[in-house]
């Protein structure tokens, strides 16, 4: 992907929504790292959850900055227009996606994406090719 991006032949995009799940994947890690497995999703007040964020903040600055810095990476938005599209997506059994995956879907339809590197399987029904991250 990188070599296609460096050579102009493919373009590569993530969105908020993406570095999101991201910032929270990353806080869990650190923090279970630190305290033991589990120890995140033991924490049930927003008040606990909100000051690991607040430690973690400079891992989660250096990890978005590798991604910001990178010319070959855009951060796309969400535009007024993708709201509609993605409420579409949710009103539609055969697409079952949460409003995450809505707004994910709605984006890559907007901008015509082809393929996404994700191991979430939900956008494999309706034609967008997944790159398994894990493999």
């Amino acid at each position: 992907l990188l070599r296609g991006a460096a050579s102009g032949r493919t373009k590569l995009y993530i969105s908020p929504l993406v570095i999101d799940e991201m910032w929270w994947a990353l806080t869990r890690i650190l923090y279970e790292d630190a305290h033991g497995k589990g120890a995140f999703a033991r924490l049930t007040d927003k008040a606990s959850k909100t000051a690991v964020f607040a430690t973690c903040a400079a891992d989660l600055a250096d990890s978005t900055s590798l991604l910001t810095q990178q010319s070959l990476i855009s951060i796309v938005e969400v535009t007024p227009a993708d709201i509609p599209v993605a409420l579409g997506h949710l009103t539609q059994a055969s697409d079952n996606l949460r409003p995450r995956d809505a707004f994910q879907r709605a984006i890559i339809n907007r901008l015509g994406i082809a393929g996404i590197v994700s191991s979430d399987r939900d956008f494999v029904p309706h034609g967008i090719a997944c790159i398994d991250h894990r493999k």
